[in-house]
């Protein structure tokens, strides 16, 4: 007990002059006082400890955190999703470089679609800085915790999720930046061209410089070459995925681990809405409407994403059609599930395949929580604890 208050009071110092942080955007969006927010994430994790991950029958290590009320949502997602005025949509500033020459219905449609994503979060960061890095096609938004005397320093570069033709790397911005400070290192936010702007073969290859930077730059940046992570949700944990799995293929061997949060891993066919019990009808309604993009994506993706060298069944676009020699390659891995999100079956099949080559493998599952959770930094208190356990992951 007494090593939970120290670590709320560390917490808690942190923002007691910074009240503002969680009150200045309460007429766009539901946010909770500072006191609740770290009251619930020192419930949700009292301790970081390894040994909290149990093995499975499939030599996964699991992790799963209850929620407050068994088989609902999350009270803290209710009120923000209830609360907020539309998306929060920063845009990606490589995609508005370009003019969208697809006019076909699909992509109209997902055009529409991108104009309304994204979630307002908040910047609970300190000392870190920020620089932007252009290559072209792509930017890199860098995001380094200052004061760190290592010569050694983790990193990670980190693909926004967002079905492949929304989100932006503005909108992990926060994300990103907690990453950082609490993994005490460097994170590139990737900001790649969208479909249907592009294809597949070009948004991979966006996605391939971010990591060819890195092995370039790693001694002047010291960055620590056994300590180099791919991240990424939903759309952005294929793209990570993909990126180990290409890694390996070509014998680069640079990535050293994947922490993939709730990702999309196998198009080959529809994901299937989930049973909902008896959860209250406004909750379900919020579960269905995150979902349904999810489940729609396959057949825009067919249309506008994938192209004459990447099908939807290739492992280019769906990873988890590796062979088990390919499974056999896989850096360390962390996937991360959310309760109530109908690509759950996906991503714990995709560990359970590592998990037969490597006795590392964790699967860490949030109960209460939807696709998504993630982009409410600052709001949702389990999108920290993510950035906590991947920190210590990446000390492991």
């Amino acid at each position: 007990m007494f090593k939970n208050v120290i670590i709320f009071y560390l917490d808690y110092t942190k923002f007691k002059n910074k009240k503002e942080i969680f009150t200045m955007r309460t007429k766009n969006f539901w946010s909770p006082t500072t006191l609740d927010y770290y009251t619930c994430l020192n419930k949700i994790s009292p301790n970081y400890d390894f040994a909290n991950f149990k093995r499975d029958d499939n030599n996964v290590l699991v992790l799963k955190k209850a929620s407050e009320i068994s088989g609902e949502v999350d009270q803290a997602l209710v009120k923000y999703e209830t609360s907020k005025q539309g998306g929060f949509v920063p845009g990606s500033k490589a995609t508005k470089r370009m003019t969208n020459q697809n006019y076909s219905q699909t992509a109209k449609k997902t055009l529409a679609i991108r104009a309304a994503m994204g979630s307002e979060n908040l910047d609970i960061s300190f000392a870190v800085s920020e620089t932007e890095i252009d290559l072209g096609d792509v930017i890199l938004e860098k995001y380094e915790a200052e004061n760190i005397s290592s010569q050694s320093k983790p990193c990670f570069v980190y693909y926004h999720g967002g079905d492949f033709y929304g989100g932006s790397a503005l909108n992990a911005k926060n994300f990103c930046k907690k990453l950082a400070a609490d993994c005490r290192g460097i994170v590139f936010a990737v900001d790649y061209r969208l479909t249907p702007e592009v294809t597949a073969t070009q948004l991979l290859a966006d996605c391939q410089k971010a990591v060819t930077y890195v092995n370039q730059h790693a001694d002047e940046l010291k960055i620590n070459r056994e300590r180099i992570y791919v991240s990424g949700d939903s759309a952005g944990g294929n793209i990570a995925a993909v990126m180990s799995y290409l890694d390996a293929a070509h014998d680069v061997n640079l990535i050293k681990g994947q922490v993939l949060i709730y990702p999309m891993v196998d198009n080959r066919e529809k994901a299937h809405q989930l049973e909902l019990g008896e959860m209250p009808d406004d909750q379900k309604k919020l579960v269905r409407d995150m979902d349904a993009g999810n489940i729609d994506a396959i057949d825009i993706l067919k249309d506008i994403y994938a192209d004459s060298d990447n099908q939807m069944t290739d492992k280019t676009i769906s990873p988890a059609a590796m062979s088990e020699n390919e499974f056999a390659k896989m850096p360390r891995t962390m996937v991360i599930a959310a309760e109530f999100d109908c690509l759950n079956d996906q991503g714990y099949q995709y560990a359970c395949s590592v998990a037969k080559h490597r006795n590392d493998t964790t699967y860490l599952y949030y109960g209460g929580m939807m696709h998504a959770f993630i982009d409410k930094v600052g709001i949702v208190p389990q999108s920290q604890d993510v950035i906590r356990e991947m920190s210590l992951w990446a000390e492991r």
